[in-house]
């Protein structure tokens, strides 16, 4: 964690701000590392789209909210590969939509977890209206089972259908993630308003301007301590050796005391573009059964990461297991079945419970009470050429 102390300028005996810049060792700070990397994922698509919000916020028969709904000029130009891991689940319906389009020898079967079937039919219909799906190609039924997992409706599907979806991220990181200003202001005076600016500049020669990447705003006294969680702005960070981040503490005084502005600090960025790791993502939702026996769709993941043949010795394979429901035995044991059928030697295997899960895991649960998702990440060092 950094530790910034901001000085302004000596403008009279009682009027001074003094500044350091050290880490939590008190080391002199020297550099901010960003490193941006690619992540390809290897997305399951969902069987089950669970009907968990409140009927007055939800009529019955649509689809939850959080699924896209599209238009069929919109469905023209959908493509699966331009989403992310997230946008893959949220579009869901639409990946099955765009598969039955272009596969049309393949039909569907739709399980409603209710007698009425008006989820069912009112998915059928969708497919209909914005893919062109000939609604005989769509069978429905109602499967009592499902009631117990909750309202939903489950899709049964050819292989061909259920293939899994490869997108491809671009994730960036920075070191440090969180920087800490630390600030001393002696004028006894409270200020109307004091900003903490931290900028980057954009342009090439005359044309080049001051781009702010935060601004830390607030009224009263300068606090001493001021946390920046600077992984929160890294989209805004541009990542060139040659671009510092530029600091500096602005105090505006409404009485006597003259406006006052600190001395820019500077430490300069270093973009490593070049990433040392490959990694590879798969991600898995596991049901009820599968800690006893994975299932067909699962064991087809599996088996595709020994094909690829992703796992080199001197790989680092972690196993994360999530669930809704806290107390859901299954969830580690799935991920132990997970594992097993990996066949992945123990020094370079680490299997945890997710206790941070990403959005695109949380969605994969959503409503349902006993699915786990399972991520398997594969690190690779990358051979220098």
């Amino acid at each position: 964690m950094l530790v910034f102390f901001f000085p302004l300028k000596t403008y009279a005996q009682k009027d001074v701000v003094e500044i350091r810049a050290v880490d939590s060792t008190k080391a002199p700070i020297t550099l901010i590392r960003l490193n941006q990397y690619e992540i390809k994922s290897v997305c399951s698509v969902l069987s089950r789209i669970f009907y968990n919000e409140p009927p007055p916020t939800l009529p019955s028969p649509a689809l939850p909210w959080r699924f896209v709904k599209l238009t069929s000029e919109q469905a023209r130009n959908f493509s699966p590969e331009k989403l992310s891991a997230l946008g893959v689940y949220s579009q869901t319906v639409n990946i099955f939509g765009m598969r039955l389009s272009t596969t049309p020898q393949e039909n569907v079967t739709l399980l409603d977890s209710e007698k009425d079937l008006k989820k069912v039919s009112f998915l059928r219909e969708y497919w209909q209206q914005v893919w062109g799906i000939a609604p005989e190609r769509i069978q429905m039924k109602y499967k009592v089972e499902l009631a117990r997992a909750g309202r939903c409706v489950e899709i049964v599907a050819s292989p061909a259908l259920m293939e899994p979806v490869v997108v491809s991220e671009i994730h960036r990181e920075v070191q440090p993630s969180e920087i800490v200003f630390a600030s001393t202001v002696t004028n006894p005076e409270t200020p109307v308003q004091w900003t903490i600016a931290v900028m980057q500049r954009t342009g090439i020669g005359a044309g080049s301007k001051d781009h702010v990447v935060k601004n830390i705003t607030t009224i009263g006294k300068v606090r001493p301590l001021v946390a920046w969680k600077m992984a929160n702005e890294i989209a805004s960070l541009a990542q060139i050796d040659t671009v510092p981040l530029v600091y500096q503490l602005s105090v505006r005084y409404d009485g006597g005391s003259p406006n006052r502005k600190s001395e820019r600090g500077s430490i300069p960025v270093q973009g490593l573009l070049q990433p040392k790791t490959r990694k590879d993502r798969y991600l898995l939702l596991l049901g009820a059964n599968d800690a006893k026996a994975l299932t067909a769709q699962n064991k087809t993941m599996v088996e595709r990461i020994k094909r690829e043949k992703l796992i080199q010795s001197a790989s680092t394979v972690t196993v994360k297991y999530f669930s809704n429901n806290a107390a859901n035995p299954d969830a580690e044991r799935g991920a132990q079945a997970v594992v097993k059928a990996l066949d992945v030697g123990k020094n370079q295997l680490v299997i945890t419970k997710n206790k941070s899960p990403e959005p695109h895991e949380t969605f994969m649960v959503e409503g349902d009470v006993v699915g786990v998702v399972v991520t398997i990440i594969v690190e690779t060092p990358i051979e220098k050429k």
